[in-house]
């Protein structure tokens, strides 16, 4: 029977305690999660498609080239763009005054180098007429003789220029190879511009797609997982609700201990049963031996007084009334109600009787489930509204991707016409190559010439018998002079064109582009070239209000950070995601929820049957133990018997000589009251022993068994009343509690949203990446970069035509075989002297022939010179 109780009691606290939402966790193939407390760890969003912009940028080692360039345009024109002049303008607060502002700050320095170039193609040309006329007229080293004054220092003569003309090789050789370099970079730019269009171009596509796809995960996809976590709440509401209000009443409401107390009575009823009937015998059994008892003592005292009354005056001294019982056992209660109900509660099971009342106790989160069923049902038909207004929602924004095809058809025709300027582009580069080539030409033969002079011929040599080699080095040199003095003007026609174009667009344009400066002044600041007035023209364009501080240079940057579109357009003042966000406003969940109610009237815990087993249970025990005690501890006679036979034998010593047949008689009676004692005393005394220990044992039993039967019944009352009474308003506070958890799982979902659009969704790293590949890279520095690169190398061989000019002339004199040599001093002892020259002594001892005689081309000797 304990193992009985103990087994209900567990199964008893198993189901009260299990209160468990089923499913306990719920998940989703995108990482959401969420626990038994509607508690939602979200995924994260996905990323979507990798965009394909390069932002990376292959100088191919022409950097410091571009530098060089960048540095010398910026010494030509020291400031910026003009922009408030050009504002000025626009609004036509121009004055004559800024014109000579703008010519000094701005356009001198341009204005310098374009005089400088039209000098040059005009002049070269002219001068090389002019000397090609001179040389034919003997003049500018165009004579076949040398002057005498050149044979003293002709050998630091041809070093210093053959020096100086090497490093203009060298310094012409590295522009002409830039030059080769930079002209490829223009096909390399064409190739880029393709790529670079299809990548870019094809993220803008991408980018619209991920962030569409962004928008569906965190709405659509956000919104289904929201919504099977509610419904999972809506479902398991006799969990929610049902089961705190049960809890509450069974712990707070002692409903729980007053039922299992009940069940641990089922044990108490068998055992007091049984000590009530072992407690009923012995008061039977008391009784029994008192009958027995009194009879004995009735008896001996009818004898006695019997033989009294024959004795006379000598025996009037005793008393026979004193011959009797000390107690009363008809004072004892009589037990056969107590034990008529006993044997009704225990032959009743109490602990069935208490579990149907705990069935009804039990089945309040059934009761709750059932009598809320209609209101669940109008919260799911409100969340399958919200989850068509999110679907027609993102019907309007996926709608957007149909706008993607006029990207792709500007990304098919970008293709097509650079696909046709390459296939021409094969012109362009073999006719830079060309012009190229011609530089090439010049160097190779200046360096040509340069080595063949040294090579063939030394200082010491006399002009007219330097070697072939040496005479062909010298004409070298002179065709190199020619095709600098033709082409001059032609490649600085072209670094003239070029060298506006990109030095103009780079100063101009990417300059201020790189340094956001454009944007500053053209349409960011306040006043600004493009929209005037105060505030942010960008605001007002795209937000509709001017005062919002939005640039589109910030943009650049907060994109560059890699932030939501949301944030790094301001477009918190166009949309208020709060409001967007306000599912309250589609879907009432707090007026639904108030309407969830639970009829208790009538809930019964304790069945009237229970309750007069209760009743039987508790009469049964009582029992007056007070009129047990008062009598068990009276003695079994009012005089001890054996000191009353003592008197009597002593008695019928006095009388046995007067009185032999008296004497006798008492003498037997006192033998008999000796027995009496012996006997039927010693058996209602032990009677008395067994009735006290089983009142103890009954007593003991029994302890606070009524009062907690008393409490346990007056506790489920009290349940039941405030169940009937209190109980709808039990259920609505414990509704609140769950409403709280229903609504805030739509708010976490509503949380979410909002801060994945303020920094997940849309995050437009790709935009700024976009700008950079083909603005800041193909158009900056793969376009205007070759174009700055192109003309700064030509122009830096342009710059060093001159110097070679006047190099290889000089140097083509002493290169060159001399058909008669003026004055030219070979040392004596090498050769005789032939006729025609006299033999002199310089200054350091040597001995020289001088020629004396001239002849001219035909061989006559002209008139005789001589030199002292």
């Amino acid at each position: 029977m304990l193992l009985k109780t103990v087994i209900v009691l567990t199964i008893v606290g198993l189901v009260g305690s299990s209160s468990n939402v089923d499913p306990q966790n719920v998940t989703d193939s995108y990482s959401n999660f969420a626990n038994g407390n509607s508690t939602i760890k979200w995924g994260s969003v996905p990323a979507g498609d990798p965009y394909q912009t390069d932002t990376t940028y292959d100088s191919a080692g022409l950097q410091p080239l571009f530098d060089f360039a960048r540095s010398f345009l910026s010494t030509i024109q020291p400031k910026d763009f003009p922009f408030d002049t050009i504002k000025d303008l626009t609004k036509g607060k121009f004055e004559t005054s800024q014109i000579q502002s703008l010519g000094t700050d701005y356009f001198i320095g341009w204005g310098v180098c374009i005089v400088l170039g039209l000098l040059f193609i005009f002049l070269m040309p002219i001068v090389g007429g002019c000397f090609c006329c001179c040389r034919c007229c003997g003049n500018c080293g165009g004579s076949k003789t040398q002057d005498p004054a050149n044979y003293e220092n002709g050998k630091c003569r041809r070093f210093v220029f053959g020096i100086l003309l090497l490093i203009c090789i060298i310094f012409m050789g590295a522009g002409m190879v830039c030059t080769y370099v930079n002209n490829s970079r223009f096909t390399a730019a064409l190739k880029e511009t393709k790529t670079r269009s299809n990548s870019s171009l094809g993220d803008v596509t991408r980018y619209l797609d991920n962030t569409i796809n962004a928008i569906e995960f965190v709405a659509q996809k956000g919104f289904n997982f929201t919504k099977r976590v509610i419904v999972r709440d809506l479902d398991n509401i006799g969990v929610l609700v049902g089961i705190p209000v049960q809890s509450t009443l069974g712990t707070t409401g002692g409903v729980n201990s007053a039922i299992s107390g009940i069940i641990g009575l089922d044990t108490s009823v068998q055992s007091l049963s049984s000590t009530l009937l072992s407690l009923n015998d012995s008061v039977n059994n008391l009784k029994n031996m008192s009958e027995l008892l009194l009879s004995a003592l009735a008896t001996e005292r009818t004898s006695i007084n019997n033989t009294l009354a024959t004795c006379g005056a000598l025996c009037n001294s005793m008393n026979v009334d004193s011959l009797n019982v000390d107690f009363n056992f008809n004072n004892l209660d009589d037990l056969s109600s107590n034990m008529d109900k006993m044997k009704s509660v225990s032959s009743k099971n109490l602990t069935a009787l208490a579990l149907d009342g705990k069935k009804e106790f039990d089945d309040i989160p059934k009761r709750v489930t059932n009598d809320t069923q209609s209101t669940v049902n109008s919260m799911k038909d409100l969340l399958k509204d919200m989850d068509k207004t999110i679907d027609n929602a993102l019907g309007g924004i996926t709608g957007l991707t149909n706008s993607t095809s006029s990207i792709t058809d500007i990304e098919k025709t970008i293709v097509e016409y650079v696909d046709i300027a390459l296939k021409y582009d094969n012109y362009r580069a073999q006719g830079g190559n060309g012009l190229t080539s011609v530089i090439l030409v010049i160097v190779v033969l200046m360096f040509l010439g340069l080595l063949m002079g040294l090579c063939g011929s030394s200082a010491s040599d006399p002009a007219d018998k330097r070697s072939g080699l040496s005479n062909c080095g010298g004409n070298l040199l002179m065709s190199a002079v020619g095709l600098m003095f033709i082409f001059s003007w032609l490649f600085m026609l072209l670094v003239f064109i070029i060298f506006l174009t990109g030095g103009m667009m780079e100063r101009n344009i990417c300059q201020p582009i790189r340094d956001k400066s454009a944007f500053k002044e053209l349409i960011d600041g306040p006043d600004s070239v493009i929209i005037s007035g105060t505030g942010y023209p960008l605001g007002e364009m795209i937000l509709q209000n001017r005062s919002i501080n939005l640039t589109m240079s910030g943009i650049l940057e907060n994109c560059g950070k890699n932030q939501a579109a949301y944030s790094a357009m301001r477009l918190d003042a166009l949309f208020d995601l709060t409001a967007v966000t306000d599912y309250k406003k589609t879907i009432n969940l707090t007026a639904e929820i108030d309407k969830l109610d639970t009829d208790f009237s009538t809930l019964t815990i304790l069945t009237p049957e229970t309750r007069q087993q209760l009743n039987d249970f508790s009469d049964g025990l009582d029992i007056n133990f007070t009129s047990f005690t008062t009598e068990l501890t009276k003695n079994a006679t009012q005089v001890d018997l054996v000191a009353y036979a003592n008197e009597l034998n002593v008695l019928a010593g006095v009388i046995a000589a007067s009185k032999p047949a008296e004497a006798a008689n008492l003498n037997t009676s006192a033998d008999n009251l000796r027995e009496v004692n012996k006997n039927e005393v010693y058996q209602v005394t032990a009677a008395k022993g067994r009735l006290k220990t089983s009142m103890n044992n009954f007593e003991s039993a029994v302890g606070p068994l009524p009062t907690q039967i008393n409490s346990s019944i007056d506790t489920i009352t009290t349940s039941e009343t405030y169940l009937r009474n209190q109980g709808s308003g039990l259920v609505k506070n414990v509704a609140q509690t769950y409403g709280n958890r229903v609504i805030g799982t739509a708010d976490q979902f509503a949380a979410h949203a909002l801060k994945s659009v303020q920094e997940d969704l849309g995050k437009c790293k790709a935009v700024s990446d976009i700008w950079k590949s083909l603005v800041e890279i193909l158009l900056c520095s793969y376009i205007v970069d070759a174009l700055n690169g192109f003309w700064f190398s030509f122009g830096w061989c342009l710059f060093f035509f001159i110097p070679s000019i006047i190099f290889s002339v000089k140097l083509a004199k002493h290169f060159k075989t001399m058909d008669n040599t003026a004055g030219y001093n070979s040392v004596i002892g090498q050769e005789p002297v032939p006729p025609g020259f006299s033999v002199l002594v310089n200054a350091g001892g040597n001995r020289y022939k001088h020629q004396t005689a001239h002849y001219d081309p035909l061989g006559q000797p002209y008139e005789a010179v001589t030199h002292l």
